[in-house]
C-alpha cells in the first residue's frame, strides 16, 4: 500500500463543499442533503449512509478541516472571540433576567469546549473503529490531528510544550 494519502474522489470534494457551506441552508452541517447535492444517488437512507460513510474518512475529515479553518481565517472567527460573544450574551440575558437565554449562552459556551457528554469519546467505538482504518488512514489521521493541534497552538488556543 501506498504511503500517500488517498485524494478525494468529486463526489467527495462536493460533499465536503457543500457541508460546509453556510451559505445554503439545505446543505449546511446536514451530510444527507450534501451527499444529494453533490450528486450521490439513492433513497434518503442510503444518502444518510453515504454522509455517515464520508465523514468518517480520514481525508474527509481533513478535508473539512481545511475548509473550517479557511473559513475561520477569512471571517477572522477565533475561539476566544466566539467565547468572547458568548459571555457578553450572558451578561445581556443576565441583565434583561433572561434565564432561558443565560442556560443557551453557557450550553453553547460548554460545548465549544467540548464538555457535553454526548460529546465525549466513547473508547470501545474508538478503539473499533481505529481497528478498521488502513494503514493509510491511519496516517491521514495522525496529520489531521496534528495540524489541527498546530492551527490552535498559533492561533493561541492551546499552548504546547516543547521538550
Amino acid at each position: 500500500m501506498s504511503d500517500k494519502p488517498r485524494n478525494l474522489t468529486g463526489k467527495q470534494k462536493d460533499f465536503c463543499k457543500f457541508y460546509r457551506d453556510s451559505a445554503n441552508e439545505l446543505t449546511y452541517n446536514k451530510g444527507r442533503e450534501s451527499a444529494r447535492a453533490a450528486g450521490y444517488k439513492g433513497n434518503d437512507n442510503t444518502l444518510a449512509v453515504v454522509a455517515t460513510e464520508n465523514l468518517n474518512k480520514p481525508n474527509v475529515i481533513a478535508e473539512i478541516a481545511r475548509i473550517n479553518s479557511e473559513t475561520a481565517e477569512l471571517m477572522q472567527i477565533t475561539r476566544a472571540g466566539q467565547h468572547k460573544k458568548l459571555a457578553e450574551a450572558f451578561k445581556v440575558a443576565k441583565d434583561n433576567n433572561q434565564a432561558s437565554a443565560m442556560v443557551s449562552a453557557i450550553r453553547e459556551d460548554n460545548e465549544m469546549c467540548g464538555y457535553h457528554r454526548e460529546k465525549a469519546l466513547n473508547p470501545e467505538k474508538e478503539a473499533e473503529k481505529a481497528a478498521r482504518m488502513t494503514d493509510e488512514e491511519r496516517r491521514l489521521a495522525e496529520i489531521t490531528a496534528k495540524v489541527r493541534v498546530e492551527q490552535e497552538a498559533r492561533k493561541g488556543i492551546i499552548k504546547l510544550k516543547r521538550a
